[in-house]
Order: structure tokens, then sequence, then C-alpha cells
């Protein structure tokens, strides 16, 4: 490993080439080596060393647990195609379900879908894994644009572990048929005779119930799962006699701009109350319900408790009759908005699209039809336009537009801008504005071993648009997004 510098990196070089000479090297010892050229950008020498000190260092007992280990790792920090190259090294006759599990995981991060599905069935025959992979096998027949196929995965998931969140929020978000989701209301049923307690099986409950039309037996459901695993909150719960009220903030938006993470680490402060289900959508897609199905999705804790009760629903900030209804409802609601670069932002949702709906077109041709619909537009024009452009990737990207209605009807104090950048480079410190505006208790220190990234998409690293395209998607998104940023930055 040449050009290797004198640091920690080069003495472990050393002696794992020492070690390896004498025929001792260890998992331990090349794990080190591995995580210190990591650490410094030293992905190119591995890429080049790693399998050779594999296939021709590591003892043959070893090698295969030493890769797997290496592998999972790697694709942890990113690495996907350094793991892939660990995993070559495996002899796979004689791998356990996990070992299948990753090379599944990676399988697909790499956009091998076939040789991930082969995969993944095969971890599906160990069971210490079968819900995992059942689920993983759920999200591929998701991204190909199969939603009951993928709910028949989900359900074999939560039916080996009706605890796996993941297939139960997934489930959530499909587009069935209505044979499919009879047979998810069913599973429900089920699941929360096994779980009684389970407040999110109990929402999902309630959810299905809905959209089977019974709106009576979804609002009791949802009554009692809002009483459910509130921890030490529930010593604050008002009498169940007293009728349910709305809640008290609202994370507004916006798609692929960080609510999950935010709504995540919210949940964990003591003095806040965020609902276990993301996207309601009350206030744009199920407005005809009426307030007594939506303050029923929220617990009503005693006044002096000072617990705020929130949830997300991002596609609220685009919603052209969103903000009227809010304040309708709730004419003192605190929103939050977290605003993302537009065209990451853009880019992100092309990505959701693409990998959680099917989206099969052509990125740049549906950019460029949307921009064609959008870039001759004012922010005041634009705020008219009450159907959906294309994909609105570029649509839900133009702040300034959706700015105004919020405008229009809420005072400032109560509407926080917040940059997502900015959010997920200080969290700390951001989280400390948000927790004033909500006026809660403002140090967040408790909350920053909760904060994590959540939904990370995989990007496409093949994709590239033409410049001429990049540029004129460029200045439109900056005209349309000149007064949000200049709010969040005052």
């Amino acid at each position: 490993m040449r050009n290797v510098s004198d640091g920690a990196l080069g003495r472990t070089w050393r002696q794992c080439r020492r070690a390896a000479y004498q025929g001792e090297l260890s998992h331990a010892r090349l794990f080190t080596l591995v995580k210190l050229a990591v650490g410094q950008q030293r992905l190119q020498l591995l890429h080049h060393w790693l399998p050779l000190i594999l296939r021709q260092a590591v003892s043959e007992g070893e090698r295969s647990g030493s890769a797997v280990a290496l592998a999972d790792w790697l694709q942890q920090q990113g690495a996907i195609e350094l793991a892939a190259l660990c995993l070559e090294q495996v002899h796979w006759p004689a791998m356990n379900g996990p070992a299948w599990l990753l090379r599944g995981v990676i399988e697909q991060r790499r956009g091998e879908q076939a040789l991930a599905e082969a995969s993944l069935a095969q971890a599906c025959l160990d069971k210490t894994v079968q819900a995992e992979a059942s689920y993983r096998l759920g999200e591929l027949q998701r991204a190909h644009g199969h939603p009951d196929r993928a709910a028949g995965w989900f359900l074999a998931s939560l039916q080996r572990n009706p605890d796996h969140y993941c297939s139960h929020n997934s489930l959530q978000y499909l587009r069935l048929s209505p044979a499919m989701r009879q047979r998810v209301l069913q599973a429900y049923v089920q699941i929360t005779s096994r779980r009684p307690q389970s407040a999110f099986a109990n929402q999902l409950l309630a959810h299905y119930l809905l959209l089977d039309g019974q709106l009576k037996n979804a609002i009791t459901v949802s009554r009692r799962a809002a009483r459910l695993e509130l921890g030490p909150q529930a010593q604050a719960l008002a009498p169940e006699s007293q009728p349910p009220t709305s809640p008290d903030f609202l994370i507004i938006g916006v798609p692929k701009g960080g609510t999950t993470s935010l709504l995540q680490v919210l949940s964990h402060h003591p003095g806040v109350w965020c609902h276990p289900r993301k996207e309601l959508q009350f206030f744009d897609r199920f407005h005809h319900l009426g307030a007594d199905w939506y303050c029923a999705q929220f617990p009503r804790f005693l006044p002096e408790a000072g617990i705020a009760r929130g949830e997300a629903s991002p596609t609220y900030f685009h919603c052209p009759e969103a903000p009227q209804r809010i304040v309708e409802l709730m004419p003192k609601v605190r929103c939050i908005v977290l605003l993302r670069d537009p065209w990451e932002r853009a880019l992100s949702w092309l990505n959701h699209l693409q990998r959680l709906e099917g989206l099969d077109h052509d990125p740049i041709a549906l950019l460029e039809q949307e921009l064609q619909a959008i870039e001759h537009h004012t922010p005041a024009s634009l705020s008219g336009i009450h159907q959906q452009l294309w994909s609105r990737a570029l649509q839900d990207s133009c702040y300034d537009a959706a700015l105004r209605r919020w405008d229009a009807v809420l005072p400032q104090e109560q509407l926080l801008l917040v940059s997502s950048e900015r959010l997920f480079a200080h969290p700390e410190d951001e989280l400390n504005r948000i927790l004033t505006f909500l006026q809660r208790p403002t140090d967040s220190r408790d909350l920053m071993p909760h904060w994590r990234a959540c939904n990370v998409g995989m990007a496409n690293q093949h994709q590239t648009f033409p410049g001429e395209l990049l540029q004129r998607i460029r200045e439109t998104l900056d005209r349309h997004c000149h007064g949000s940023f200049a709010r969040i930055n005052t």
C-alpha cells in the first residue's frame, strides 16, 4: 500500500503486512486498518488491496466471516462498491441468513434488483431474519410499482414479527386494490389482538377501517390508540370522558425536507407528544371526514401538564386550501416548515418516486416538461395554480408561491421557517430554536442522542443532467425561492 503516511494508518498497515507474511493476520487488525483508511478517505487504496488481503492473507476459516463483517460496516459508511468487493470473497454455500440478507441489501443499493431478490429470498429461509428479508422484498416490489405484491411481503414480515416498524410504516403509503385493502384490514385486526397495547398498530387499524368506510369505528379505535404507549405522559392524561381537541403544532413541509427526522427527535421531548403516524393529511386529503375524526387522533392532556401535541404532514405546505382550513380549526396553532435547497429537494423527490413509487419515466424529460410549465410564472401567478404539474419535483420546490398563501392567513409569529441544511449541520442550535418557538424548555442536549437522519434515499449516482437544463432550473428555482430564504436568513 504505497503513499501511506507515517501516522496511525501507516503503522497499522505495516503491522498488518508483517502479520500477513507470518500467516497471523486477524480480523480485528484488518478491521482497524479498514476503519482508518475509510476515515482518511483512502478508498482507492482499499479497492486495490482489500480483496487481495482477504484472499491471500486471511485464513480460509476466518475469511468469509471477516469479509461479511467488513462489508456490513462498509455499507453503513456508504462505501457500497467496496462492500460488494468484500462479499466476492465469501464462500456463499456455507453462509447463514444474516449474510444473505446483507448481500441482498447491498445488491439492492447497487441497483441489482434481480440479484437482490434472489439473495433476499434465500435469506427468508432463515427464521431469524425472515421478517427483515420479507420487508426488503416488499420494498423491491414497491420500487417496481407493484403495491399489492409489496403489501403481501410486508404482511409476511408482520406475521413473523408483529412489531416490525418499517413494514407497518411502508404499508400505510401503498395504493392498494380493494381486495388487498380488505386483506390488510383483517391482518391488522389480528395484529392488534396480539398486540393490543401497540399504539402504532392500532392507529393503522383505524386507518384501514377508515378506508373501508367505517368512520365511526375508526374514530373509536383512534381515540383508544392515542392513549397508548405514552410512558410518563400517561400520568397527565385528561379523563377519557373529556372530548379530544386539536393539536398545538404542525410540521407542514416540505416533502424530502427532513420532516421525519424532526418529528422523530421531538417525540423524545418530555413536553411534546407527536403522532406516531406521519402524514395524517387531514387538511388536504381527508378534510371531508370532519374535525371529530381529526381530534380523535390526539390524546388530551391536563392543561397544567403543558404537553404540546403535534403531527407532521409535509403536503400541507403546498396545498392551496390547507392554510385557511388550519386557521379556522386552530387559530393559535404553530406551524413549522423545513425548507431544503430547492434543487436538492427536487432530486430527492424524483429519487423517492423511482425508489418507492415505481416511477420509470426519464427524469430529464419529466424535469423539462415541468420546467416549461413553471419557468415563465412569477411566485404570485404560480400560487394561483392548484393542479399538479407532472411529478411536482420542481413545482413543490417553488417555496415563495406557497408561502404567500400562509402569510395571508397566519401571523408570522405562528410560522417558523427552518433551513434543512442548517438543521442537519447544526442540529443542537436549530432544535433549541424550534423548541423556543414551541414554547418548550429549550435545552436540546438531551435530545441529541435521538437525533438521526431518517428516510435518506439513495440518489442515482449515474444520472447526469444537461448543463443548459440545469442552469434554467437553477435560475427558475432561485427566482421562486428568493423571498423564503431571505426570511430564513434574517
